[in-house]
């Protein structure tokens, strides 16, 4: 394992890998006011690690080249972000491609957690696949008062979220789809068979949109919003003009009375698309 205190930094001017390692806490954790700079101007590569990938606890990463997390976290209990976790207001930056699949974790965020207050750049086009966690945002999660940007493609495949809400990926904090997004063949639990967006939090696309085939096991098998907790709600799913939205053959498996396509509570709304199958709360 590579731990960076304080004020420290590392650079790596190559490819690096990490394979099979079996750490105690992450191969790779960046203390609060570390800086890894992980500038592989070659690319990077996270594969069947027993604990996550990178753990930048209030520092600074960023990944020039290809990003690959496949198969970490396995047996790493009590903790979110199978392949990547950034808390406390850490900044992550991926400049290349990003790969996230078969990670897993036993909470939040099976591939990625981005944790209160923190802050994820993909300038690349990012693919999450087949991640698994317990709890909310099967592929990622981005939790309240954080920020996500994803500037090109992004594609979110059968991912699982076992016992919560966002198949795919779940969002509490501002999320933000500026290239084209597809979400096909995710589930959970509870709501937002693809996409959730809980507790005031905001999901705006800019870009081609494509939610298909994905399962809920309450409510909004496409997506949805929903509270928990002591939040007051509000929560926001924007179009901003996308050229294409298709958002078809979602499902609701459970029992309860809820809708296939899109769910929005009370509290929230949705701006800029009329989805066929919406339900709302009144």
């Amino acid at each position: 394992m590579v731990q960076v205190l304080t004020g420290g930094s590392v650079e790596f001017l190559g490819e690096m890998a990490a394979t099979g390692l079996a750490n105690m806490r992450s191969v790779f954790y960046n203390e609060a006011g570390g800086s890894i700079e992980l500038r592989f101007y070659g690319d990077a590569t996270f594969t069947n690690n027993i604990y996550l990938a990178i753990d930048n606890d209030g520092g600074s990463v960023r990944i020039n080249g290809e990003a690959t997390f496949v198969e970490n976290g396995r047996s790493f209990d009590g903790h979110s972000g199978g392949g990547f976790s950034n808390t406390d207001g850490g900044i992550a930056i991926f400049r290349g491609p990003a790969l996230f699949s078969s990670n897993t974790c036993d909470e939040d965020g099976g591939g990625v957690y981005n944790g209160e207050g923190s802050k994820m750049t993909f300038r690349g086009p990012a693919l999450f696949s087949s991640n698994t966690c317990d709890e909310d945002g099967g592929g990622v999660y981005n939790g309240e008062g954080s920020k996500m940007t994803f500037y090109q493609r992004t594609e979110l495949y059968d991912n699982w979220s076992k016992d919560g809400h966002g198949g795919g990926m779940d969002n509490r904090g501002e999320l933000k789809f500026r290239g084209a997004v597809r979400a096909t063949g995710n589930r959970c639990a509870e709501s937002g068979g693809g996409i959730s967006t809980g507790n005031g939090g905001t999901t705006t696309f800019y870009g081609w949109v494509t939610i298909q085939s994905n399962d809920a096991g309450t409510t909004g098998g496409g997506m949805s919003t929903y509270v928990v907790g002591s939040s007051d709600g509000g929560s926001v799913i924007e179009f901003r003009k996308p050229a294409r939205v298709d958002i078809s053959i979602n499902e609701k498996t459970g029992d309860e009375l809820g809708c296939n396509s899109v769910y929005v509570d009370e509290t929230s709304s949705i701006i800029g698309f009329n989805v066929d199958d919406v339900c709302e709360e009144s």
